[in-house]
């Protein structure tokens, strides 16, 4: 009868004996190298999604200032009864926006207790289009495409295609800001003959409060979510007679911030709107599985690999530009790290948008 206890990677050589000196054959290639691959890429499946949320918050409604409302000229009319004035509408309001940028990310998370860390760095871009509804509320939708690379501790670097859609809101009533956002991603993981499907439902949500409004300057204080839940498939493979299961994994992630933005006024271009600065820091704090594990058999034989944990708790900074050129048209950039104990992540982004 075949031993069906789950073991940690680090018992491989007792169930090795156990099982069959074939078996350590099967190990050698998927075990020490693949098992760590399998149990970090649900973790690099989190951090990319969870990324992109936070980049989706930073770029949301850039580029709003332009030409939001009509334009009209006043012209003077000579007549009978003298000079009259009439008000033309020269420029209606332009309510749509789209745009394009590009992005790049890098997480880092430590090895701990035998367990791999990893280093993940994804690039790509995102097109966007959003309508304004009236000034004070906005809607819109954004698609992404981003290549990742992910490398193992002691292990291969695997490659994955990340698409993802989202739809998302902006609204504002006196002092206060809401944002919302709701999409889906679909990730395809290259794992050197063993790929698997992903996918993920992701919800963003941040509300913001005008704490002081100054000549050129507010002071907002901000509360935001990011949530993903992630599903991974599992792959089956066989070799000398033996053959690998690796189970699909389920796994959630959600960061919760708070802290203090400074939104600085800039001096326009011409006929431009004004530009922006925004600085901003707080604490942030991670809910849901920090260390996702890999569960597969081999004939029979159970195993578990556990990825490194991370702490929990951590420290964010972060800055935009939203810099209009024309009327028309807006290029804006954002960089934001999140800086832990044991693991660090930072993205950045340029990009423009156009209104009509």
């Amino acid at each position: 009868m075949k031993n069906t206890n789950t073991r940690t990677l680090g018992q491989l050589g007792a169930a090795a004996l156990v099982v069959g000196a074939g078996l350590m054959n099967v190990y050698a290639v998927d075990a020490p190298v693949g098992g760590r691959n399998y149990a970090t890429a649900m973790s690099s499946q989190l951090d990319g999604n969870i990324g992109h949320l936070r980049r989706l918050r930073a770029s949301m409604g850039k580029g709003t200032p332009l030409q939001a409302k009509p334009v009209y000229t006043v012209n003077t009319v000579d007549s009978k009864a003298g000079s009259l004035t009439e008000t033309v509408l020269t420029s209606p309001a332009k309510r749509w926006r789209v745009g394009v940028q590009g992005f790049y990310e890098q997480t880092s998370v430590d090895s701990h207790s035998g367990s791999p860390g990893h280093d993940r760095d994804e690039a790509g871009a995102q097109l966007v289009a959003e309508y304004l509804v009236r000034d004070n509320f906005l809607v819109g939708g954004a698609v992404s495409y981003g290549r990742a690379h992910a490398e193992t501790d002691n292990a291969r670097t695997s490659n994955e295609d990340n698409t993802r859609f989202d739809i998302y809101s902006i609204g504002k009533d006196g002092r206060w800001t809401c944002m919302n956002s709701l999409g889906m991603g679909l990730n395809y993981h290259n794992m050197h003959g063993a790929d698997r499907d992903g996918y993920a439902i992701n919800f963003m949500h941040e509300t913001a409060y005008d704490l002081m409004r100054m000549e050129s300057a507010t002071l907002q204080v901000y509360a935001g979510v990011q949530t993903s839940w992630n599903k991974l498939d599992g792959v089956r493979k066989s070799r000398d007679g033996y053959t690998l299961r690796v189970r699909s994994q389920k796994d959630w992630a959600t960061d919760v911030n708070m802290g203090f933005r400074y939104n600085i006024a800039l001096p326009s271009f011409g006929s431009a709107p004004e530009g922006m600065l925004s600085l901003q820091t707080g604490a942030v704090g991670s809910v849901g599985n920090v260390n996702p594990s890999a569960k597969f058999t081999v004939d029979g034989e159970s195993f578990r690999q556990n990825c490194a944990s991370r702490d929990r708790w951590g420290w964010e900074i972060g800055a935009g530009l939203d810099m209009p050129i024309t009327e028309n048209l807006a290029l804006f950039g954002t960089a934001e790290g999140i800086i832990r104990s044991d693991s660090y992540a930072f993205d950045a982004q340029l990009g423009m948008k156009m209104a009509f």
